[in-house]
């Protein structure tokens, strides 16, 4: 799959970082958020993706404060509030599926955000 994020910068109405173009090699979050980034700078972006279409994959993303900051400085809302889950406890398995040890988070949520704020 290929994206092309061309036309006028919305950010700053340019139409271009003197005609320089990029190509992202991967849509994953650090690829688009490196689209984004170039996009707004002016930066005629082209995002390939080897799968075919974007699809729920059924698996977890664990999304620390400091990439929540550096999202959200991009203009990017990832409304986890609403659609995620706090981390409660972080366990590391075996090869056979068992429990090899657990560690509980020391400060999760935002609640306890706003409490250490």
């Amino acid at each position: 799959m290929t994206t092309n994020m061309s036309g006028a910068n919305r950010a700053n109405g340019t139409s271009g970082a003197r005609g320089r173009t990029a190509i992202v090699v991967g849509a994953g979050i650090g690829g688009l958020a490196a689209a984004v980034t170039l996009r707004r700078v002016g930066v005629e972006v082209t995002v390939h993706e080897r799968a075919a279409a974007l699809r729920p994959a059924g698996t977890a993303l664990s999304v620390m404060s400091n990439s929540i900051t550096a999202l959200a400085s991009l203009g990017i809302d990832l409304r986890l509030a609403e659609r995620g889950r706090v981390i409660e406890t972080a366990e590391l398995m075996t090869s056979t599926g068992g429990i090899h040890s657990a560690v509980r988070a020391q400060l999760a949520g935002p609640e306890r955000l706003r409490e250490a704020g």
